[in-house]
């Protein structure tokens, strides 16, 4: 993007290698789970819990990929998509996190990580010029991702 004050790219999330009793562990909860499910008269009960497993064993084994972000002039683009300024409310860093807040129905939060070598100041005199500054918090469901490490 050639109109990008600033740019990075950062891993989505640090990785964090799952032993193999990790599977073990979650299959033998979601089978037990289902087969109470299934005493209970609720299978439907039983197979969401086994496919939430299912789901939850693919993305732990899954790795983090690369985000490209870009600060322009006019928006913020997070792997190819582009946010303009105009659809975003304010932002907000938190560490080694960029918050911005959406100005959308449900106030979505977009987390981004800043890699190592950004300078925060410049980042910080960049949004500024565009959009107010409001302290945000990280949500605590991504808090509680983040620690069981996804």
């Amino acid at each position: 993007m050639d109109d990008s004050l600033l740019s990075w790219e950062v891993l989505e999330h640090e990785h964090h290698h799952t032993e193999p009793e990790w599977y073990w562990m979650v299959g033998i909860i979601a089978i037990s789970v289902s087969v109470a499910a299934f005493l209970l008269s609720d299978p439907l009960f039983g197979v969401l819990v086994v496919i939430g497993a299912f789901t939850l064993s693919l993305y732990s084994a899954k790795g983090p990929f690369f985000t490209k972000v870009a600060i322009g002039a006019s928006s913020i683009t997070v792997n190819g998509k582009s946010h303009p300024y105009t659809t975003i409310d304010s932002f907000s860093l938190d560490g080694d996190k960029l918050i911005l807040e959406k100005s959308a129905f449900f106030h979505p939060l977009i987390i981004i990580r800043i890699e190592e070598g950004v300078p925060i100041d410049d980042l910080r005199r960049a949004l500024g010029l565009k959009l107010k500054e409001h302290t945000h918090t990280e949500p605590l469901s991504h808090k509680i991702m983040t620690a069981l490490g996804f």
